[in-house]
């Protein structure tokens, strides 16, 4: 959390626009996601700015969403500051308009987003997809004229050996580590 928030500068432009976080099986992955993006929708100052919160699939993204609810819900202050809306898997800044939406990876969703931020779950799980990497580039090209945008890619280790685009996103994280 510190990484992500803590490189923005007084202007709002942000140092590190892409993050990538391996975290090994059963160490609450998708709650952590889930929680990294109700921080940045609370801290954003963009009105009707988008965030989106990514899994590869309909069940991963059902967990994203009811983590972001959950965390909502069980405090009142936040939840006096958010809407939540279950049909439309959307929480919205009531003082902003800026919303958090919770999508599944698929090429019809993802089209016409321009989001602030965006966080990728189990992005090992989308190695196996060919179409992937034209999907990334299109979701995440719009961050690219919002200055205090960012891209986070949290995911755990996958079962077989990487590929696709998280062989390509871990080999890069990895030369950057190095």
């Amino acid at each position: 959390v510190a990484n992500v928030f803590g490189t923005v500068d007084g202007k709002l432009d942000r140092w590190v626009r892409e993050f990538f976080v391996l975290i090994p099986k059963k160490n609450s992955k998708t709650t952590t996601g889930a929680a990294i993006m109700v921080t940045a929708l609370l801290l954003n100052e963009r009105p009707n700015a988008e965030f989106l919160l990514i899994g590869p699939t309909q069940e991963i993204a059902d967990t994203g969403f009811t983590q972001a609810k959950g965390m909502i819900e069980a405090d009142k202050v936040l939840a006096a500051i958010f809407h939540i809306q279950d049909h439309q898997k959307k929480i919205t800044h009531r003082r902003t308009g800026a919303f958090l939406k919770i999508k599944t990876f698929d090429v019809r969703v993802m089209t016409g987003s321009k989001p602030v931020g965006v966080l990728v779950d189990e992005i090992h799980v989308l190695g196996q997809f060919a179409y992937a990497a034209k999907v990334l580039q299109q979701v995440t090209g719009g961050i690219i004229a919002n200055p205090e945008g960012f891209v986070i890619y949290i995911t755990t280790q996958s079962d077989g050996p990487p590929s696709g685009v998280f062989k390509s996103k871990l080999e890069m994280a990895r030369r950057i580590r190095d």
